[in-house]
């Protein structure tokens, strides 16, 4: 049965083609961190710094918002200022404020109202050096690499570690839609909640997502001709055909790990 960290990592891949979700969301990474995958849980080892490879950071000077809504296992319903309204029962009439329920484990909401996503430029130049590493008995096979990272100036986070759970909160402005409660200036606040909820509100500087490379090695098949030279046609040895391995420095997708059940 899968837990939490998978479910969480397997929906925001349906929203993230490709990414990887740090668990906690809180946890810091940067460009060049290397580790290890179990499952969809990254668990940084080394730094491409400390292994003495060298690369070029690619800066994102462009802001995103970025929304993540579990697929299923979420719903909610938005209070006005001034609004009574009975499914609000730890809301005053006073204030706005949100009611999010969560109907299964794993189920989250992301809100981010920026984000940027820096890279490290020149690949192939990277995939090179960890090549070398490689051969050099400094870099283990096993090992991933972040190339590519989300950062959130400000965050707000909810996973629901139970498949019962929901949360009032209140807002000090009018809330236009979920998007809003990420944002600092709504005075966002948890007036009561139950089941498990893990609750991150406008945390400020985290790394939510990921882009994981890693060296792999490609075997393919190929027919080595052995010479003929002095041999008629008829005598000539037939083609051996041998399995020649390949590296190579390639983007882990989600085809090629199974994360969860």
């Amino acid at each position: 049965m899968a837990n939490v960290c998978d479910t969480y990592s397997v929906g925001i891949k349906r929203s993230l083609q490709n990414y990887w979700a740090a668990w906690l969301p809180s946890t810091q990474f940067e460009l060049g961190d290397v580790g290890t995958l179990k499952g969809a849980l990254f668990t940084k080892v080394t730094t491409l710094t400390e292994l003495g490879i060298t690369f070029t950071p690619k800066t994102d000077h462009s802001s995103t918002p970025l929304e993540l809504v579990s697929e299923s296992g979420v719903s909610y319903a938005i209070k006005a200022k001034g609004e009574a309204n009975d499914a609000f029962p730890s809301i005053p009439q006073a204030s706005a404020g949100v009611k999010i329920d969560f109907a299964a484990e794993g189920a989250f909401v992301v809100q981010c109202p920026a984000t940027y996503e820096p890279e490290i430029d020149e690949p192939l130049a990277l995939g090179r050096k960890i090549k070398e590493a490689a051969s050099n008995g400094v870099w283990n096979r096993k090992w991933y690499v972040i190339t590519r990272i989300i950062k959130a100036p400000v965050a707000t986070v909810f996973v629901a570690n139970s498949s019962s759970a929901g949360l009032e909160a209140s807002a000090s402005a009018d809330l236009s839609d979920l998007c809003d409660i990420g944002k600092a200036s709504v005075g966002f606040a948890v007036k009561s909640s139950h089941g498990d909820i893990m609750k991150m509100i406008a945390a400020e500087h985290l790394t939510p997502f990921f882009q994981l490379s890693q060296l792999k090695t490609r075997y393919f098949s190929a027919p080595e001709f052995e010479t003929t030279m002095g041999l008629t046609v008829a005598d000539a040895p037939a083609s051996r055909v041998v399995r020649k391995a390949v590296d190579s420095f390639e983007l882990v997708t989600d085809d090629e790990i199974a994360v969860g059940d």
